[in-house]
């Protein structure tokens, strides 16, 4: 979920690119687990992991990162303001205050 976040804050598309596809794999690792241990997944995460309670499930696996993705994208959106230049300089200090450069290396 937080490589969604960092991928939407990146200072450029090959930043992005990266990490988007880092959300995306470990997205599509983790909603294998949970459809080969189900069980497993339902006593030992699903309480914990809140915000996921209602995303693992949908059509497919990419629907539902597609749908983990986009929260992300709401909630990070809803933060900034309507002024461009704020976007921007909000952008940027999200991505270096979180050290998003840092995820997956």
């Amino acid at each position: 979920m937080s490589a969604f976040e960092c991928a939407l804050l990146a200072p450029d598309d090959g930043e992005a690119g990266r990490l988007f596809m880092l959300g995306f794999g470990a997205g599509r690792e983790f909603i294998g687990y949970v459809n080969a241990y189900h069980d497993g997944y339902v006593n030992d995460f699903k309480p914990k992991v809140a915000v996921i309670w209602n995303l693992t499930s949908g059509p497919s696996v990419d629907f539902i990162l597609g749908q983990i993705c986009a929260n992300r994208v709401n909630d990070v959106y809803e933060k900034f303001g309507s002024d461009w230049e704020q976007k921007k300089m909000m952008k940027q200090d999200m991505y270096r205050k979180k050290n998003y450069a840092l995820l997956g290396k």
